[in-house]
């Protein structure tokens, strides 16, 4: 009270503010922000305070032995979200005997595209069949996160889809399947971009005589964490922390061959053929015409 020799009395209360933020070490193809709040499996995320006087504890609730948190130079601590998205970890922030949970998303991979196919420069020369393939660039989408922190592979599949025709004949001494000898089971880092590996497919040669035929690879691709910032997981390895994107015929590699000695292959939406003529195209739009006599 303002009274003459009478003591003030003083109510004191105090807030602590501190903000915190989540920033992605990576950058996702169609989202540039580092501040997104919906991540690819396997990335890797920056966790930050203000003002850093305040003492803030970082702590994964749910699911921590499937994700990884560890201390860090640049930051206060360093999340790689591993978990899979159906099960999505929690990530917890306590300061002053209060707690908040950030809000955000964990997405997996869903599909594998070629945005464009080439000849890979292979032929035979004229009146022979097949000897020829192309080559594509893989990414891996959805591109509004990054996938930067994951391997992925071709996983062998010995599983036969009945051939059709010549390739169900004796002619044909091929693989049936897209089996580890046919050139599955390796692991490649996913990299900016989202970029996975060049893919090149191709055809051995037809030996005559030749039939309409039809020979259908399934490939079924799955990722994991990645295994080394250099290293990819060793070759044919497949264990309870994989998963593949979609059902093993999600992804096909399709042979196809005619009376003539026309031999086709398709995978990712694209198509390459060569004919005895060895005239050769790539998305129906021709690429090489035989130079052999």
């Amino acid at each position: 009270e303002n009274v003459q020799g009478a003591e003030p009395e003083v109510d004191e209360e105090r807030l602590t503010c501190v903000q915190v933020e989540l920033t992605a070490d990576y950058i996702a193809p169609e989202n540039s922000s580092l501040y997104r709040h919906i991540y690819g499996v396997g990335e890797r995320i920056s966790c930050r305070h203000q003002p850093t006087s305040a003492s803030v504890i970082w702590r994964i609730a749910s699911h921590a032995a499937e994700n990884f948190m560890s201390d860090d130079s640049g930051c206060d601590k360093k999340i790689t979200f591993a978990h899979l998205a159906a099960n999505r970890p929690t990530v917890v922030v306590e300061c002053c005997n209060a707690e908040y949970s950030p809000q955000f998303a964990l997405v997996e991979p869903t599909d594998v595209v070629a945005y464009s196919a080439a000849w890979n420069g292979t032929c035979l020369p004229r009146g022979r069949a097949g000897g020829f393939g192309m080559k594509m660039n893989l990414y891996v989408h959805p591109m509004y996160v990054s996938f930067q922190g994951i391997d992925m592979v071709e996983v062998p599949c010995n599983d036969v889809v009945p051939p059709i025709g010549y390739y169900a004949s004796t002619n044909f001494d091929g693989y049936l399947s897209h089996c580890s000898d046919a050139g599955a089971g390796w692991w490649h880092h996913v990299k900016a971009g989202n970029y996975w590996t060049e893919d090149e497919i191709g055809s051995g040669e037809r030996r005559a005589p030749w039939c309409n035929g039809i020979l259908v690879w399934n490939v079924p691709i799955a990722w994991n964490y990645r295994f080394d910032d250099v290293l990819s997981w060793p070759r044919n390895h497949y264990s309870s922390t994989c998963k593949k994107i979609g059902a093993d015929s999600s992804f096909r590699q399709i042979y196809g061959i005619d009376g003539t000695g026309s031999v086709s292959v398709e995978k990712f939406d694209h198509v390459s053929e060569r004919n005895t003529n060895d005239v050769v195209n790539v998305d129906y739009v021709i690429v090489h015409e035989g130079d052999h006599q």
